[in-house]
């Protein structure tokens, strides 16, 4: 149950006068002033340790910069460009016949070609077992 305020009242339910603008602008200029400390005090210790790592650096190798680069992939300078090449050395290769290996007799043929003699020639077939079925 709510309470109700009579119109003749001296509550009339809400604030009746606006918020006291020097509290609001006092709490303004403090939180400035705390943000400004805080940035110098900041700057303050990042300057310290900032001469700090300078009294304390170790000169440089001058073997830094000689170093070779490691074994291993390298990464990729035009991917895309990397990518055509080698599908179309991949093309190459499953589209023209060409020799494996002339002594063992190994040919590379294309793959329309390698299904068209295989279904001409015929696949092998499994021998039966004398077994039961």
């Amino acid at each position: 149950m709510s309470k109700t305020t009579k119109p003749d009242s001296k509550n009339p339910g809400y604030e009746v006068r606006d918020a006291q603008i020097r509290p609001v602008i006092l709490s303004g200029l403090a939180l400035f002033g705390f943000v400004i400390f805080a940035i110098v005090i900041a700057l303050a210790v990042f300057r310290f340790f900032e001469g700090r790592m300078q009294e304390n650096a170790v000169p440089v190798s001058p073997l830094a910069a000689e170093r070779p680069l490691p074994d291993g992939p390298r990464l990729q300078v035009n991917p895309d460009r990397d990518w055509r090449e080698f599908k179309a050395r991949e093309d190459s290769i499953t589209s023209n016949p060409g020799w494996i290996s002339k002594d063992a007799g190994a040919v590379r043929l294309p793959i329309e070609t390698a299904m068209e003699i295989m279904l001409e020639k015929g696949f092998p077939a499994r021998a039966k077992s004398g077994g039961a079925e």
